[in-house]
């Protein structure tokens, strides 16, 4: 059986790694419908978490849209504002 630190890659050897565009998808696939998980990519592959999260944001089907990440609007009902107690 085979040892895991023969598979160990040095840091140096990790950053010059290059996935293809169709593995990457492939991953976020798995992600997404749930065979997988980000922390079993991490392990198995020697890459960050960043970098899967990265993945993700391209190749995802759930896109975020910035405007849902803004901060919204508090409507304060008018009986609020008419309030003596809150007025000086």
């Amino acid at each position: 059986m085979a040892i895991r630190n023969q598979f160990k890659m040095s840091i140096g050897q990790r950053r010059v790694r290059n996935f293809s565009e169709s593995f990457k998808a492939e991953k976020v696939i798995e992600l997404e419908s749930g065979v997988t998980r980000i922390r079993e990519l991490v392990e198995e592959y020697e890459i960050s978490g960043t970098t899967v999260r990265r993945w993700k944001v391209k190749f995802g089907k759930v896109k975020k849209n910035p405007k849902d990440l803004s901060l919204k609007q508090t409507v304060i009902p008018k009986s609020f504002l008419n309030s003596k107690s809150v007025l000086p």
